[in-house]
C-alpha cells in the first residue's frame, strides 16, 4: 500500500495519495503550494542527479517543520503540497516562514556554493481541497514574482498577506 502512495525519490506522499485521498473532502483547513526557486538552472548546471538530492533535501526539510499530522505530497516536479488541520491561524503563519528559512538556510554537503529557495503560497480556511488549491496556487505566483517569500490569503477575514524576505 504504502508503495502506491509513496514518491519514490523524496519519501513524501505523491500526487495519486492526493488525488484518492482530498479529493472528495470539505473539511481542509489550510493547503500550501511550494515552488522551488530556479531549479531549472539547478538541473542545467548540476545535472539531473543532484536536482534529484536537492528535492530529496527540500522534501525532508519540510517534513522536519510540519507535524506529523500534516500531509506533505510532492505534486509534481518540484512542487510540493502541505495539507493542514486543526491549526492556528499564527502557528500557520509561522510554519509557513518556518520552511521559507529553513530552506533558504539548507546546504548541501558536496555541493556548499548551492543556494536553494523557495515561493510559498498559503490559503488558510476551511473549504475544499479545489478552493483551497485554487488560492494557494494564486498566492505561491504572487510570491514567484519576487522570489523566496511567503504569501497567505485567509478566506475568513477575505485578505490576503505577503510577507517579504
Amino acid at each position: 500500500m504504502q508503495l502506491l502512495y509513496i514518491d519514490s525519490l523524496t519519501r513524501v506522499y505523491n500526487r495519486r495519495y492526493y488525488d484518492e485521498h482530498f479529493r472528495g473532502a470539505d473539511d481542509v483547513q489550510a493547503m500550501v503550494v511550494i515552488d522551488m526557486d530556479n531549479f531549472k538552472h539547478i538541473n542545467d548546471k548540476y545535472g539531473h542527479d543532484v536536482g534529484d538530492i536537492v528535492l530529496q533535501n527540500i522534501a525532508q526539510t519540510i517534513l522536519s517543520c510540519v507535524r506529523k499530522t500534516d500531509a506533505v505530497i510532492r505534486y509534481g516536479g518540484d512542487e510540493f503540497v502541505i495539507i493542514f488541520f486543526n491549526i492556528p491561524a499564527d502557528i500557520f503563519e509561522k510554519k509557513l516562514e518556518k520552511i521559507r528559512f529553513s530552506i533558504d538556510c539548507l546546504t548541501i554537503d558536496d555541493y556548499p556554493e548551492l543556494h536553494m529557495s523557495v515561493s510559498i503560497g498559503g490559503a488558510y480556511g476551511i473549504g475544499t481541497p479545489k478552493k483551497l488549491f485554487k488560492l494557494a496556487d494564486n498566492m505561491m505566483y504572487q510570491s514567484k514574482n519576487t522570489k523566496n517569500k511567503v504569501s497567505i490569503c485567509f478566506l475568513d477575514e477575505k485578505e490576503c498577506i505577503t510577507d517579504n524576505v
